[in-house]
């Protein structure tokens, strides 16, 4: 028995085309950035502002794979972001994000304790120390553009812009103004609340149906 397999080979060479992979070890800042990046997706698309959570993934995700289809429902640069900087080759990564490790490490902490899924449960500092050193010294390897925690931090909005330039995501400083209005940490918790208050009804309801 034989198989073929149909490939297209048109789209793989789009995808391919478009993407633009922003690498980063876990608690550098990549959900802020992502929320403002995909405020700006999803004005150059006519989209609705999305929210943290779904929305945003489906904008600017982490895990935007060419099977599923997902990045044909936008057009310009694919802007994913991903902790496994091998995921989609290294060869695409475009922007990775630095945070000082003792910084990293705090916020690790506080992650485990606040959140159920936290992706560092039990091990020791030097481990994650470890991890860290070898995950940092690729992405700053690689990258066109290393942006650090704390630069993005003390002025934003010259962080989104240089992130534009290296992948190709127009903006006016009006959408500008959106994305960083998006970012703020004010919007950011709002959005992070309701989501949970979603989740919330959804167990609730879950749970009245067993």
């Amino acid at each position: 028995m034989s198989f073929v397999i149909h490939r297209d080979l048109e789209g793989e060479a789009e995808f391919r085309k478009r993407l633009n992979v922003i690498g980063s070890f876990p608690r550098s800042g990549s959900h802020w950035l992502r929320r403002m990046l995909s405020e700006l997706v999803a004005i150059n698309n006519g989209l609705p502002s999305p929210k943290f959570g779904k929305s945003m993934e489906e904008v600017a995700g982490f895990h935007k794979d060419f099977e599923d289809g997902e990045w044909r429902e936008t057009t310009g640069p694919l802007i994913v972001a991903t902790h496994q900087l091998n995921r989609y080759g290294i060869q695409h990564m475009r922007v990775y994000l630095r945070r000082d490790f003792e910084e990293v490490y705090r916020s690790t902490l506080k992650a485990t304790q606040e959140l159920d899924d936290a992706w560092w449960h039990g091990g020791s500092r030097e481990a994650c120390y470890e991890k860290w050193c070898e995950h940092q010294a690729q992405g700053v390897a690689h990258a066109k553009l290393v942006l650090d925690y704390n630069v993005t931090k003390a002025d934003p909005r010259a962080a989104v812009k240089a992130v534009c330039a290296v992948v190709g995501l127009p903006y006016t400083e009006e959408s500008l103004d959106r994305a960083i209005a998006a970012g703020s940490r004010g919007n950011m918790l709002a959005e992070q609340s309701e989501l949970k208050d979603v989740r919330f009804e959804i167990v609730n309801k879950e749970g009245a149906t067993l």
